[in-house]
């Protein structure tokens, strides 16, 4: 490490907090960009004890006179900054992931985070996903992945480090082919016999790739290998029979996941329609059940789904309601279409703001970021 560097300490660096820049590791290696969230006091000391460290000049500007709540304290929770962060962590892990134990761990940490984001506001959560359109789809589409599987875990009650497990497999199922998932999202033509291997093969090609960094979690292995099987055979790479079910839900996250994504070769479908569209699909396959825990998680109109009212306005799906078809939503356009300067909430168990129709996302344009929605203290 070079000389110019301060060491942090837990007096600079707060859970919750942004960081006010760039932070290293002991080599001089980047770890954390400014900006980075932080989101659980175990994570932070994870990274404090293995040397988290700031270019003096840095240090002095932004992190001395930083200025931010304790863990402590009440403090701002934002879904959709840690997720914007999480994705940026993730999308350097799994570039670095060839033979590199480090970016295992890195793995390891944003399922951390993701657990910390799921359990602090899994509505927000949810919601983070379905209003995110970063270009790097690939990454964007792991995350999603693997909040819905964490979700969705939880209600199962399967213990702490099967859901880990399970988190960490969504999260790295893909990263042999991160370049050409992100140019298939947008490609009308048919696979080319390359593409197509390649996709056939992503998931034997994932597994060696985490066996190589250091992976010996029976589970992560398992569940990225199978994430594409179908109880009976039909699946691919092996045409498994039996897969377990850390795979078979990580592939149900992983088709709702990509039912609500525009293609080149097909228009999304909004997210109630793609929950209605995955329960048909599964509803006489051994993964029902899991298909209905997975629904059950997102709810008939999970939070993100824009809709119409019945008094004509345009509104974002925010919680849930009352019951499931009654949920709590934010309008932002009148019903002459014109934008709200801020959401308004509105309460669909009245008559007048009942659930008319769903507006695909595409259709919705707003002069502001909907993540405020769900922006709150802790």
């Amino acid at each position: 490490m070079t000389t110019d560097r301060q060491r942090l300490t837990a007096s600079h660096v707060k859970v919750g907090c942004p960081l006010p820049g760039d932070t290293y590791d002991e080599s001089g290696h980047l770890l954390l960009s400014v900006g980075h969230v932080i989101a659980s006091e175990s994570q932070l000391q994870t990274l404090l004890s293995r040397g988290l460290y700031v270019d003096i000049a840095v240090f002095q500007a932004r992190f001395a006179e930083a200025g931010c709540s304790t863990a402590h304290e009440p403090r701002k929770f934002d879904p959709f900054l840690l997720r914007d962060s999480l994705k940026k962590r993730l999308n350097r892990a799994l570039r670095s992931l060839d033979g590199e134990p480090e970016a295992v761990v890195q793995i390891r940490e944003i399922a951390d985070a993701i657990h910390e984001l799921a359990s602090t506001d899994p509505e927000g959560a949810i919601a983070s996903g379905l209003l995110d359109d970063d270009e790097n789809y690939a990454v964007r589409h792991s995350v999603s992945t693997a909040i819905l599987c964490n979700l969705t875990s939880r209600a199962l009650g399967w213990p702490d480090d099967r859901r880990a497990s399970l988190v960490c497999a969504a999260l790295s199922m893909n990263a042999p082919m991160l370049d050409l998932q992100n140019k298939l999202v947008g490609q009308a033509e048919a696979l080319t016999p390359k593409q197509q291997d390649m996709v056939s093969h992503h998931p034997e090609v994932a597994a060696a790739a985490l066996r190589e960094a250091g992976v010996d979690d029976p589970v992560w292995i398992a569940a990225a290998l199978e994430h594409h099987e179908h109880v009976g055979g039909s699946g691919y790479p092996h045409g498994v029979a039996r897969p377990g079910k850390e795979g078979q839900l990580v592939r149900l996250a992983d088709v709702f996941g990509a039912l609500v994504s525009p293609r080149g070769d097909r228009k999304a479908l909004t997210p109630p329609q793609a929950v209605r569209s995955l329960l048909l699909l599964e509803a006489q396959k051994p993964s029902a059940a899991l298909a209905s825990a997975l629904v059950q998680t997102l709810g008939l109109f999970p939070p993100g789904t824009f809709v119409k009212l019945a008094n004509g306005e345009i509104a974002v799906v925010h919680r849930r309601g009352g019951a499931p078809n009654t949920p709590m939503v934010a309008s932002i356009a009148s019903a002459t279409g014109n934008p709200y300067m801020k959401p308004v909430r509105r309460d669909t168990e009245r008559k007048d703001f009942a659930i008319a129709g769903l507006i695909p996302r595409g259709k919705v344009t707003t002069g502001y970021d909907l993540g405020v929605l769900w922006v709150r203290t802790i």
